[in-house]
């Protein structure tokens, strides 16, 4: 039997936009998650008595929190002026591990503001268009 592990989120890589262009997330996130779901049908019964059972589809979203800053080359402003764009993204959980997810969503603006005199944090939500790919490249 293998032993029990558990890895820790971070130190990892969150990148947006296109090559050239990309936008990198990481340094400010505090939180992030792909969050996959499936929008499942119910069985349609057939004379035969069976069941035909379509396979779904998918649904899901990357969400997270950043602390916001606001510069001109900030996330925050970065987020609005891509609200609507549709995007690649790739979301390396941990530098030294291989596993790595890369997919398109569709950027939203975020929430600016918030309470005087503390970091705040803008949190996102974007649709996730189609099931992420899983790349296992370079790392332990």
């Amino acid at each position: 039997m293998a032993p029990v592990t558990a890895h820790k989120l971070g130190p990892g890589t969150l990148v947006f936009g296109e090559t050239g262009t990309e936008q990198e997330f990481g340094s400010h996130v505090t939180r992030c998650e792909i969050a996959p779901s499936w929008n499942e049908e119910d069985p349609i019964p057939t004379l035969s008595g069976d069941q035909y059972v379509d396979e779904g589809t998918f649904e899901g979203n990357i969400t997270g929190e950043f602390l916001q800053e606001y510069s001109i080359d900030g996330l925050v402003h970065w987020t609005w002026q891509n609200t609507g764009k549709t995007l690649p993204f790739k979301f390396k959980p941990r530098n030294d591990a291989a596993l790595e997810f890369s997919g398109m969503c569709v950027v939203r603006a975020v929430t600016v503001g918030g309470d005087v005199k503390t970091a705040n944090t803008a949190e996102f939500e974007w649709r996730v268009l189609e099931l992420p790919e899983i790349l296992t490249g370079s790392g332990v």
